[in-house]
């Protein structure tokens, strides 16, 4: 008879982050009211999350001309662009904003610097929803952008992040001297750190989350830098499938990934588990 040991891991903190819920909960109760609701952005960077939102009645039009006049419209959690803002507010649309707070603290910090400084440098992903917002709402000329792991800053100038942005790049920045205004977001940091302590102790990681979620990448890529293998999906065979072939997995999941996802995973490989062992641990 077979017998083997597998250990399966959960990282804390777990679940979706303070400003995904807040968007999710802030749709729901407008969908529950009125119905049909019109997203221009994804709430959230999660297909999962977004496709239960759609049977519900959100509609996610991309192109703000075809919105209805007078509809009712819930913004992204990562904030939306200053013109299309403008241009929903000039067909009468109901905004509802559903930013996270810790994205609009970034815009604050940004706006501090500019004021104080003359510019700001900005690291992030300059495509990603939230640093397309953050641009927006600043003076033409009054920002550089300096990429996702910040090489293009100007010492010159305080530096802001995106608000997933990995803290390790943070900590390199000041450390080489530049004027760091931390608005790296506590969900952020707090996976980071649990995600180093799977690398630790395991022998592989999936991290249960979109390829479209930033904080998911990044989570991947540096375990995936710590040279363990790393599964990035939201698929819950692949998941079980993939965790078969290693003794010790550690599981992490973004910050726009559900919770009941998280338990429905680690059920799926232990399942998978007791298939093949008589003797495991978790």
């Amino acid at each position: 008879m077979k017998v083997c040991k597998k250990e399966l891991h959960l990282a804390f903190p777990q679940g979706p982050c303070f400003g995904v819920k807040r968007s999710i909960e802030l749709c729901r109760k407008i969908l529950e009211k009125h119905g049909t609701v019109f997203a221009v952005h994804p709430l959230v960077h999660n297909e999962i999350v977004m496709a239960d939102l759609a049977k519900h009645g959100l509609i996610l039009e991309e192109d703000v001309e075809k919105i209805p006049s007078n509809s009712w419209v819930v913004l992204s959690a990562h904030g939306t662009p200053k013109d299309v803002l403008e241009r929903l507010k000039e067909k009468n649309c109901k905004v509802v904003d559903a930013v996270c707070p810790l994205v609009l603290f970034v815009h604050k910090k940004a706006l501090e610097a500019v004021k104080n400084f003359g510019k700001v440098n900005i690291v992030g992903d300059s495509q990603h929803q939230e640093i397309r917002a953050l641009t927006s709402e600043l003076p033409e000329g009054s920002y550089v952008l300096c990429g996702p792991e910040g090489k293009l800053a100007d010492k010159r100038f305080p530096v802001v992040f995106q608000s997933t942005t990995d803290p390790i790049i943070l900590h390199e920045l000041d450390a080489e001297g530049y004027r760091i205004m931390d608005t790296i977001c506590t969900a952020t940091k707090g996976r980071q750190q649990a995600n180093a302590q799977l690398i630790e102790n395991c022998d592989a990681l999936i991290i249960l989350g979109s390829s479209t979620s930033a904080n998911s990448r990044h989570l991947a890529a540096k375990a995936s830098a710590s040279g363990k293998p790393v599964l990035l999906t939201l698929d819950l065979d692949e998941a079980a499938s993939f965790a078969l072939n290693y003794d010790i997995v550690g599981i992490i999941a973004g910050a726009s990934t559900p919770l009941d996802l998280v338990y429905q995973a680690y059920d799926r490989i232990i399942t998978a588990y007791e298939k093949v062992c008589n003797n495991w641990s978790s």
